[in-house]
């Protein structure tokens, strides 16, 4: 048994509730309390998040049914990414909430089961899987970087969610740049120390019944 799967599709991510118009928030003040503008401002101009993927894959069966292989790579392209931008404070306020990005992923999935032994009483199987998935960040609209926690960051031209920190001076081979000690030397900014995501996934089981 042999057939070839293949797919298209667009999604999109609406906007957080609450994000085209600037809110104001109450406030403990001396005087019974009181209400300041928020120092988000709000989007009119605010759009979905999109997302277009294709796929295409094999799905085979083999030796009577007692092999299944499954196979699927997959590409996608997402547009109008959702996030707060940081403003200059002198804008009166420190972010507004908007479509600053491109993003996308490609990868390999693959899937693989061996029914070794199959009777009545008895059964015994083996499993396998494994995927990869290649991301990269595409496009920030003039931010460049955008930090996701104390150590990681979204940056034009790497995967999501890479290490930036200070660290060893590289040259263009990727080779630690000596003093002349024979010291690595430091950074006095940050640099890309790493990408955090795995390069694969993969497992391996069997089941055994009676």
């Amino acid at each position: 048994f042999g057939k070839v799967p293949t797919a298209w599709g667009k999604v999109g991510t609406s906007p957080a509730a609450y994000r085209t118009v600037t809110l104001a928030s109450s406030t403990n003040g001396a005087f019974g309390g009181s209400y300041a503008v928020s120092s988000s401002k709000g989007n009119a101009d605010i759009k979905p998040e999109v997302k277009t993927e294709w796929e295409v894959g094999a799905d085979l069966r083999l030796q009577r049914n007692r092999v299944d292989l499954k196979a699927t790579y997959y590409r996608n392209h997402i547009v109008d990414l959702l996030y707060s931008v940081t403003l200059n404070p002198s804008s009166g306020y420190s972010s507004i909430y908007a479509n600053g990005g491109k993003m996308e992923n490609h990868g390999l999935e693959f899937d693989a089961t061996w029914r070794i032994f199959d009777k009545k009483d008895f059964a015994w199987s083996a499993n396998l899987n494994w995927s990869q998935n290649k991301n990269k960040v595409t496009q920030l609209n003039g931010t460049g970087l955008l930090n996701i926690s104390s150590t990681s960051v979204a940056l034009e031209g790497q995967p999501m969610g890479v290490l930036y920190r200070p660290g060893v001076l590289r040259d263009d081979n990727g080779t630690p740049i000596l003093d002349q000690n024979g010291f690595p030397q430091l950074s006095t900014g940050n640099v890309v120390l790493g990408d955090p995501n795995p390069k694969w996934r993969g497992g391996f089981g069997m089941d055994l019944s009676y």
